[in-house]
């Protein structure tokens, strides 16, 4: 089976109401920014390299949707934490590893739980 080296994060600008909102949005994301992130080294059907996946993945989406805000600019924090979930989300589901996937899903779940 063919397992990519590395696998690249774009964050495409995501067009909010309003046009205050897709200026702060088109700050955290700009059209066609992306860094690579290597799994060579992991093994994506198990449990384990599969959490670290995850979590290099939410690096990667972080640093392109970055800086993050300072908590206290609420809108300006909400804009970067959608930014990092739907580049993560997007990522793991363009990977297409079961494992990774349903992980992903499970910590997707709880944290909206909570």
């Amino acid at each position: 089976m063919f397992r990519p080296a590395f696998y690249s994060i774009i964050v495409a600008a995501t067009v909010l109401a309003g046009a205050s909102q897709a200026q702060t949005a088109s700050q955290f994301a700009p059209a066609g920014k992306e860094t690579a992130v290597t799994y060579a080294d992991l093994d994506l059907s198990r449990e384990a390299g599969a959490q670290i996946l995850i979590q290099r993945m939410r690096a990667a989406a972080a640093k392109v949707c970055g800086p993050a805000p300072d908590l206290r600019q609420m809108e300006m924090h909400r804009v970067y934490v959608a930014c990092v979930n739907d580049t993560l989300q997007r990522s793991v589901a363009s990977v297409n590893a079961p494992v990774v996937t349903s992980l992903y899903q499970g910590l997707a779940t709880t944290l909206a739980r909570d």
